[in-house]
């Protein structure tokens, strides 16, 4: 009874183990790169990062932003502002 027990409890952890490890391989990491390939094309686009981490506290806190342009100038017709805005969501929540 103990030995079914334990190997069930082995198969149980085994196959979470094989479940857990395909669902992370079907979700590769989400990079500035992997957010770049949601601008549209045919556009030179600029982004800079600024910020600051405070770590003399307990919790690091960053505090800061991002800039996207199009040639120099930030998106200024809503056609355009619409097109990168998948972009700025994927590029924010790696940024926070």
């Amino acid at each position: 009874m103990i030995t079914r027990i334990a190997l069930a409890i082995t198969a149980i952890i085994a196959l979470a183990g094989t479940v857990a490890l395909s669902v992370s391989a079907d979700q590769p990491s989400r990079t500035i790169q992997s957010c770049a390939s949601l601008l549209p094309s045919g556009h030179t686009f600029d982004l800079k990062i600024t910020g600051t981490i405070d770590t003399t506290k307990p919790n690091q806190m960053f505090n800061g932003g991002f800039d996207l342009t199009v040639g120099g100038t930030r998106p200024g017709d809503p056609a355009m502002q619409a097109a990168v805005k998948p972009f700025v969501e994927c590029a924010k929540a790696l940024i926070k």
